[in-house]
């Protein structure tokens, strides 16, 4: 474990990484990142114009649980900035995991997710996406109302949302609000660490992002098979993958926060 993210870590760091961006544009971004960090109660963590800091494993309460890479400044970039990461002054793409919890609980399972599962009728996605997430780390049913539900809006009790939520995944309901949460992170950090060492042991940099991989896009097809082959090993079944391409020096109106 120590011995792959050292390898990992010194190859990143012999290599450049940076956002392709122009002042103002660094301070447009920064001004996302700090606004998602309020809404999101997160800690906003400094973004400057090198971006190899090292990585460093978290974990919870004890080795099975947690383990996910953190430290480097290029995890905090708002979603719509990434795409203008560059390795080398290259331009790069970030492929990203579909689902990769609901995946793993289903493959549990024994069953094959091939479908959306965040997509329900009680709800707006990102609301049920939120939700489900709330109800891995949580030990009960129980769980605080998010701010982004109204009652109003839903025509029903947080109650009866959420209990809609837990129906809305059937099968799944075993483990919401089991605490599983952390859990699937240590999985999920293993499952990070073979496709990085996958990279790193080819002298080749990657960038995780939890769920999701930056590397030049002239790796896309090789970081594709890697995410594949490591989600495949660790859990006997598919996870789908999406990709983001990445552009170089883009116009300041042109930013998604």
């Amino acid at each position: 474990m120590a011995a792959s993210l050292e390898l990992i870590n010194r190859i990143n760091g012999a290599h450049t990484i940076q956002l392709s961006l122009r002042d103002d544009q660094w301070l447009e971004m920064e001004r996302a990142a700090a606004f998602k960090a309020d809404v999101m109660g997160e800690r906003m963590y400094k973004l400057d114009g090198f971006l190899a800091n090292p990585l460093y494993r978290v974990f919870n309460v004890d080795f099975q649980h947690g383990g996910r890479f953190y430290g480097a400044a290029y995890q905090n970039c708002p979603e719509g900035y990434r795409r203008y990461l560059t390795i080398d002054g290259k331009p790069t793409v970030e492929v990203d995991y579909c689902w990769m919890h609901p995946t793993m609980l289903y493959a549990e399972l024994g069953i094959q997710l091939a479908f959306d599962p965040y997509v329900a009728s009680c709800g707006s996605r990102p609301l049920i996406k939120k939700t489900f997430n709330a109800l891995l780390n949580a030990g009960s049913s129980n769980i605080d109302q998010l701010p982004e539900f109204s009652s109003v809006e839903a025509g029903m009790t947080w109650h009866q949302f959420v209990g809609g939520v837990k129906q809305h995944f059937g099968p799944l309901a075993v483990f919401l609000g089991s605490g599983c949460g952390l859990r699937l992170q240590r999985k999920d950090s293993d499952i990070a660490d073979m496709v990085m060492s996958s990279f790193a042991t080819r002298g080749i940099p990657i960038l995780p992002i939890h769920d999701s991989f930056v590397v030049q896009a002239a790796h896309e097809f090789d970081l594709r098979k890697s995410m594949s082959e490591a989600f495949l090993a660790k859990t006997g079944h598919h996870c789908r993958l999406r990709s983001a391409k990445g552009a170089l020096a883009p116009p300041l109106d042109s930013m998604v926060a």
